[in-house]
């Protein structure tokens, strides 16, 4: 009965990966061969076959088939991880909410769904600490407790998720700049991109002759997410704030000699 099981566990993974080893033009031919237990994937013009189980008689096969399987996870998961990256950090305003959000763009750039999704928010690492404290902020409607604790990223897909009211990743910040300093936008990027600029300007109906001054504050950020392999992986990065103070440019006008008032004495 045991080394039926196995038998069909050898099969039943090669049945679920076939898809994947047929869309890697390096990976024909598969084999593994416990004993008298002998399961094949032939990839022929990328088209996998339909595997049927092989039952064992040798009982003496089945350790040597459980390391089979062994090695077949970890081939599979060495070969085929599931990487999530943060594409964008923008402030949004959600429905249901009553201020916009810092919501955060997950992508899933693997062939594998991301399961378990977390996210936390870190300050930055204060002197004398040798890690981020956790950040806390009031949790968007938009999105359920039990929603949240069951986030996943879909493979080759992406996830908006909102994480932080603005007002209070103001409140954050107050004490970094000078007063007259105002929020422009939010990034992944500790330099400032131009189109966040370019709004920040037509915001204060300036296209050209303008002077700018800005900085950035930053956020940690940790996402954790777990494979289908039961692995764990966690990310670590940053979010960016960008305030800054924005000016006409004064317009130096040339001095006219024949204008009235301005002839020498």
């Amino acid at each position: 009965m045991i080394s039926r099981i196995l038998c069909g566990i050898i099969a039943t993974i090669f049945a679920w990966i076939a898809p994947v080893i047929a869309a890697n033009p390096a990976s024909e031919n598969k084999q593994i061969i416990s004993g008298d237990c002998n399961v094949v994937v032939n990839i022929v013009n990328g088209e996998a076959p339909n595997i049927q189980p092989t039952y064992c008689t040798n009982l003496s096969a089945i350790k040597g088939m459980a390391d089979a399987v062994t090695k077949i996870a970890r081939f599979l998961e060495v070969t085929n991880p599931t990487e999530v990256k943060l594409s964008t950090a923008q402030m949004e305003m959600w429905a249901v909410d009553a201020e916009e959000y810092l919501t955060l763009t997950l992508s899933n750039v693997s062939k594998l769904p991301a399961e378990k999704l977390r996210i936390q928010l870190l300050e930055p690492v204060r002197p004398g600490e040798k890690s981020s404290r956790g950040l806390a902020f009031t949790p968007s409607q938009a999105i359920s407790k039990s929603t949240l604790s069951r986030l996943s990223v879909p493979a080759q897909g992406e996830i908006k998720i909102p994480v932080a009211p603005l007002s209070e990743l103001l409140k954050l910040s107050k004490n970094k700049f000078p007063n007259d300093y105002e929020f422009m936008g939010s990034g992944t990027s500790p330099n400032i991109p131009d189109e966040v600029k370019e709004k920040f300007a037509h915001k204060h109906h300036l296209a050209n002759n303008y002077f700018l001054n800005a900085s950035t504050s930053s956020v940690g950020i940790e996402i954790k997410y777990d494979t289908i392999f039961d692995g764990n992986v966690s990310l670590f990065t940053g979010i960016y704030l960008y305030f800054g103070k924005i000016s006409p440019t004064q317009k130096i006008v040339p001095f006219d000699h024949n204008r009235p008032g301005n002839s020498p004495s």
